[in-house]
């Protein structure tokens, strides 16, 4: 799927319009090493990490690449294949032959690493915070997608779409949930138009990889009691 950057506004909220957006990644024998962190967060506080833009570089090419693989909670089924890919985005848009994007401009996070709050995080620092007019901002997420109930009425199926960080459905952390998503593409779509989101998740994962691997990219979906309170994009009303 994919968030469009056409959106029209009502009260900051996009209303999104989905597409589906097919992906392919060709793995090839010894790929580049790609970075990959301890996970948690730097002792400077932030997630991603990266050096502060030359004003000179704009119109820029920002990424976020999540990919998780495996879950805290052991009832969620383990998507060896959704690291990988991730890695492989990273190649494709910072290799030699690939996107251009400079390796200083891309965040990835994997596995432990991709906690809600680290995506969340990550979004604001790799993509909003850093973002100019004209540059062109990717976020690409690999994982378990599923559902949770609406509890703000704002979904005709009275379900919302959800992603599942590496946290999900562990403690209390729930899903990362549609409306939560909306106000962080808002937020960005204030800073530039040109964005990109992939989502290598949820329904597309079943028609596309369960033939193949057996394991369809998508959980069972989730009952909450209430839309919790992160201070990141759209809360309950």
């Amino acid at each position: 799927m994919s968030y469009r950057t056409n959106c029209t506004f009502a009260d900051r909220r996009p209303i999104i319009e989905v597409c589906l957006v097919a992906v392919l990644i060709c793995a090839c024998e010894g790929p580049e090493q790609v970075p990959v962190g301890s996970g948690g967060v730097p002792d400077n506080g932030n997630v991603c990490n990266l050096p502060n833009r030359d004003s000179a570089d704009s119109p820029g090419r920002l990424a976020l690449i999540v990919g998780v693989g495996k879950y805290a909670n052991n009832d969620i089924r383990a998507l060896p294949g959704a690291t990988a890919d991730a890695k492989r985005m990273y190649q494709l848009l910072t290799g030699e032959n690939g996107y251009g994007f400079e390796k200083d401009d891309v965040c990835l996070l994997l596995d432990e690493q991709a906690t809600k709050s680290n995506v969340q995080r990550a979004f604001y620092e790799a993509l909003v915070d850093r973002a100019r007019e004209d540059d062109v901002a990717v976020f690409y997420f690999a994982g378990h997608g599923s559902q949770a109930r609406d509890i703000n009425g704002d979904e005709p199926d009275e379900w919302d779409e959800t992603l599942l960080s590496y946290d999900a459905r562990h403690g209390d952390v729930v899903d990362l949930l549609d409306d939560e998503i909306n106000g962080m593409f808002a937020d960005l779509y204030a800073r530039t138009t040109r964005i990109v989101s992939i989502l290598d998740s949820c329904n597309s994962g079943t028609a596309m990889r369960a033939a193949a691997s057996g394991i369809p990219r998508f959980h069972e979906r989730l009952e909450i009691p209430a839309l919790p309170e992160t201070g990141y994009g759209v809360t309950a009303d």
